[in-house]
């Protein structure tokens, strides 16, 4: 069987695939060209799969968008929001968790124009600094 590609979502951010507890196939990722940031990990999108005759995506929503949530993380530190994993069904509830971290370093190294991490953008990411 050859692989299908799709001409819709191009991007270079990490990207899952699950089936859902209502029986719909989810991608979830970001997309470059739909995001207002212009970049591939921020916001997080989901898309439904449709396998009927060829695959399609269809349905795009946000599930997280760092500008449109106040996020109290620097712009220069470029926020990520990606890794999305799908918990199995708990009654009528099922659970998606993300990652949000920072584009930055906790140690400074030569060469890079990646900023340093703050005690702010850890705190807003969730990483825990032990200074």
């Amino acid at each position: 069987m050859k692989p299908t590609f799709l001409k819709e979502i191009v991007n270079s951010a990490p990207h899952t695939t699950f089936r859902c507890a209502d029986g719909i196939v989810r991608l979830f990722t970001g997309d470059k060209a739909a995001s207002a940031q212009k970049y591939d990990r921020d916001p997080l999108y989901s898309w439904d799969l449709s396998f009927e005759e060829t695959l399609t995506v269809k349905h795009r929503r946000v599930i997280y968008d760092s500008l449109e949530q106040k996020l109290a993380m620097r712009r220069v530190v470029r926020p990520r929001i990606d890794f999305a994993i799908l918990f199995p069904p708990h009654g009528r509830t099922q659970l998606l968790a993300y990652s949000v971290t920072p584009r930055a370093y906790n140690h400074p190294y030569e060469g890079t124009s990646i900023p340093p991490a703050t005690v702010q953008d850890k705190a807003a990411s969730g990483c825990i600094s032990r200074d």
